[in-house]
């Protein structure tokens, strides 16, 4: 069996914190996880909320109700309480309990027992483990690991809020029921991190974005690990900076990428027919969001997909991978990275907010790093030809610095790379490059 928490309140209240907090506790516990957020794109007030799915089997996306609501302001009990199933529950922060709703002050109970309201969120979690049934030691093991570095006094009161909220919702009627837990520890990932813990296996040395929601999360993962995989991770001043800048790492020899939605990838598209002209293994995650223009920022869709595959002046080859998982996204980044790298050819990653954003528990992603072949040219020496025209259509790639000269232009070229208007050379480049 499988059940749906929505946890729904204001930005800026707790709502993540919470749904976060129950997930990582969900799945040590030994409940299969499914975790999809909606929010709108405002930093404080608003409705948002975020859905945690449990059950005994793998679960791969979200319910369309909630069987628990968890309503930590009015806004969210009265909109959200036609969603909830039918012997569901509410579990409201206030008073006034009603006929399947359970009503629990949480600010007021954080603030007696933690000595700040800030711990609320704490207390709505317990609320729910003891409302299901589930003993909140679990959760306390974890605030123990969270909140170590802060002290004492900061576990203690996050332990003694999570204990009053379980204490306080266990045994109230009308409890929904609740999946058992086989104990098995479960590992949880969102596909934002899957993409770019992928991209740091793989041997990514050189990440550059502009910020753009949903791509950004992708983006402040590599900057988190940018030190234990030896990662430059720099945030350019915008999205034409950001694309050059990967041309110019991957003309270099790295393996980079850069991240953006779809706004920000029609600002990167003459980079990226630059890419095609010289032949450069860019990698573009594009992590889609409702448009035109700036759309609906924090909400998700999947309408760049004809644009990924048109997007350019005049015609190259470039592959595209559209994962559908959080196991896709790590497997199909390393994959893009690869291809990127064999046929010297820019190749797009499309996503899109819902899964960026959705977190999953699956088995767990190797960490170790295990770099691609980048295919680079060895021992190239003054012979070499940049843009040699072979029968596969791709040349081979040397790093520039060695005893190679490697010659490099945007506008069309020689098979040495030197500035041609030549017809019949720019014809036998573009049949080679199309190859």
């Amino acid at each position: 069996m499988d059940m749906n928490i929505r946890i729904a309140g204001e930005a800026g209240q707790g709502v993540l914190t919470t749904g976060g907090l129950l997930v990582q506790s969900f799945a040590s516990l030994g409940l299969n996880v499914a975790a999809t957020r909606s929010y709108m794109s405002r930093i404080r007030g608003g409705l948002n909320w975020y859905d945690v799915r449990i059950g005994d089997r793998p679960l791969f996306g979200p319910a369309p109700g909630a069987d628990l609501l968890v309503a930590l302001t009015d806004l969210a009990r009265d909109t959200l309480r036609a969603e909830v199933a039918p012997g569901g529950l509410i579990l409201h922060n206030g008073a006034g309990a009603a006929e399947g709703v359970v009503a629990i002050d949480l600010d007021a109970v954080a603030k007696q027992v933690g000595g700040n309201k800030l711990y609320s969120s704490t207390v709505a979690a317990g609320a729910v483990f003891g409302l299901l049934g589930y003993g909140p030691r679990v959760i306390e093991g974890l605030l123990e690991e969270q909140f170590a570095k802060k002290g004492g006094e900061v576990v203690l009161a996050n332990r003694n809020c999570v204990k009053e909220g379980a204490k306080l919702a266990a045994g109230k009627s009308g409890r929904p029921a609740a999946p058992k837990p086989d104990g098995r520890r479960r590992r949880v990932y969102d596909g934002a991190t899957a993409i770019g813990l992928s991209a740091a296996v793989s041997g990514v040395k050189f990440a550059t974005a502009y910020p753009m929601t949903p791509a950004t999360a992708t983006f402040a993962y590599l900057a988190s690990v940018a030190d234990e995989y030896g990662i430059v991770v720099e945030q350019a001043e915008d999205e034409i900076a950001a694309v050059n800048m990967v041309c110019g790492a991957t003309y270099a020899g790295a393996a980079a990428m850069t991240m953006t939605s779809g706004g920000g990838f029609a600002l990167m598209v003459e980079g990226l027919s630059l890419a095609g002209m010289m032949e450069l293994p860019i990698v573009i995650l594009v992590a889609q969001r409702p448009g035109p223009a700036t759309g609906l920022p924090t909400r998700t869709a999947q309408q760049d997909l004809l644009f990924a595959l048109r997007a350019g002046h005049g015609e190259f080859a470039r592959a595209i991978f559209t994962p559908g998982s959080i196991r896709q996204c790590y497997d199909l980044t390393r994959r893009a990275l690869e291809t990127a790298h064999k046929y010297q050819t820019p190749v797009l990653l499309l996503t899109d907010q819902f899964l960026q954003d959705m977190e999953q528990s699956t088995d767990t992603l190797e960490t170790t790093a295990q770099p691609i072949n980048r295919h680079l040219a060895a021992n190239a020496g003054e012979d070499y030809v940049r843009y040699a025209v072979t029968e596969s259509g791709v040349s081979p790639r040397a790093v520039p610095g060695g005893r190679a000269l490697v010659v490099c232009d945007s506008d069309e070229h020689t098979a040495e790379g030197h500035i041609t208007e030549d017809l019949e050379a720019h014809v036998e480049q573009q049949d080679k490059r199309m190859r």
